[in-house]
């Protein structure tokens, strides 16, 4: 497992960066504007990571991620890969993010902020998740 716990990854260009099982707890990307398009976060520990207004995660994949209470508040999460993933976001915030085309089916999701979100209506949830 790599061990990021705690980094400081602000305005980061981690571009298809394999962070498969690292442990990022306490990472810090805040107002990172970080590039995360194609990073691989399958299995990581990245709960309550601070993702608030980072810049892009298309085609991130959080397979089986430990997301809970995890900030994404203001990130752009479209194209993000959430599919079969099977993540915990318990106590997540989505808030005013943009999640068009987020796929969450099969993710736990309950108690998670998605107040403000934007594309809320082009994410796919499990029918009795929400």
């Amino acid at each position: 497992m790599q061990a990021f716990k705690g980094a400081q990854l602000l305005r980061a260009d981690v571009r298809n960066a394999d962070f498969t099982r690292a442990d990022l707890r306490g990472a810090d990307f805040t107002s990172a504007k970080a590039d995360l398009t194609g990073a691989s976060f399958k299995e990581a520990h990245i709960a309550g990571v601070d993702f608030r207004e980072a810049a892009a995660f298309k085609g991130a994949q959080l397979l089986r991620a430990d997301v809970r209470n995890a900030d994404f508040t203001r990130a752009d999460l479209r194209g993000a890969d959430f599919t079969s993933a099977k993540a915990d976001l318990t106590g997540a915030s989505f808030k005013e993010a943009h999640i068009a085309g987020v796929d969450f089916r099969e993710a736990a999701v309950q108690g998670v902020d998605f107040s403000g979100c934007f594309g809320k209506d082009a994410a796919l949830f499990d029918p009795t998740a929400i």
